[in-house]
C-alpha cells in the first residue's frame, strides 16, 4: 500500500481509487500525482490504470 491517501482495499484484495469512489472522474492535484505515479509504477500485478480523460461509465 504505497498510496493509503489515494487506494483502498476490499475484503477480497481489490483496490479501488478512494477520491472518487474509483470513477476515474476526478483529477489529481501535483502532490497526489507523486504518490500516484510511485504506487503506478510498482504495482506488481499491472492493476492500476490511469488515463487523462474519465473512464467510461458502466
Amino acid at each position: 500500500m504505497l498510496a493509503p491517501e489515494l487506494f483502498t482495499y476490499d475484503e477480497a484484495g481489490i483496490a479501488s481509487f478512494k477520491p472518487d469512489q474509483n470513477t476515474g472522474s476526478l483529477p489529481l492535484d501535483d502532490y497526489a500525482k507523486i504518490d500516484f505515479k510511485l504506487a503506478y509504477t510498482r504495482c506488481p500485478t499491472g492493476a492500476i490504470k490511469r488515463s487523462d480523460k474519465p473512464f467510461p461509465q458502466k
